[in-house]
């Protein structure tokens, strides 16, 4: 038995074209969801540039962070990559390891913060320099006897450590005077007089077990 619709045939038929193309749109989105949805690669191509270039090769250090300011990496490696005579190398990110960069550094799809550091030159935060002046440096050797130089003071957020033996460990610290804006303007004091009231007491007194000789509050 064939049924006919109760409504005039070329309504029928438009009413099959809108329903095709319906489906069409509802469709679409999904081909655009694969095709948008590119595997993230293992190996990412790095071209980079080092001051003062050492001869031949260098170790660099190559570190993916979630945040700029942020010091603890989700992903590192250190490579040995060839250095032409303008300090120009190339390096495939992820080669060091079978299994490359793991594709779990990239959730979400958030941007990653990328921090590359060459023998001997400590990598600082991106804000240090333009927030800091005065640079106090604190170098030390461990594990065996060596001596560790300041070879080349901070420029671009970075300097240069020398040992007078290869394959040194050595721990540095640099500190150094904030100069931004507030604190230029909100300098700590680094002793003050007590007003006459507080002298020979304590700010808080219920820290401190009373003394028979002084009053509770001292």
């Amino acid at each position: 038995m064939v049924l006919r619709p109760a409504f005039p045939q070329h309504l029928f038929s438009a009413l099959r074209r809108l329903q095709a193309a319906l489906f069409c749109l509802a469709i679409l989105p999904l081909f655009a969801c694969a095709q948008d949805a590119a595997p993230v690669p293992h190996l990412v191509e790095f071209n980079g540039t080092i001051a003062d270039p050492p001869p031949g090769t260098a170790a660099v250090t190559f570190a993916l962070y979630a945040d700029q300011t942020d010091r603890v990496p989700l992903w590192q490696e250190t490579q040995t990559v060839a250095v032409d005579a303008a300090g120009h190398y190339l390096a495939l990110l992820g080669a060091a390891s079978p299994e490359g960069i793991p594709l779990e550094v990239f959730r979400n799809g958030e941007a990653r913060w990328l921090g590359v550091t060459v023998e001997g030159r400590p990598e600082l935060p991106s804000y240090f320099e333009a927030l800091n002046q005065d640079f106090r440096y604190q170098l030390t050797v461990i594990g065996q006897f060596a001596q560790a130089i300041v070879a080349r003071e901070i420029a671009n957020n970075r300097f240069t450590i020398q040992t007078d033996k290869p394959a040194v460990k050595v721990s540095w610290q640099v500190t150094g005077i904030r100069h931004d804006a507030y604190a230029e303007a909100h300098r700590v004091q680094v002793e003050e007089e007590k007003p006459a009231s507080e002298r020979g007491t304590y700010l808080h007194p219920e820290l401190f077990t009373p003394q028979p000789d002084r009053p509770d509050k001292k």
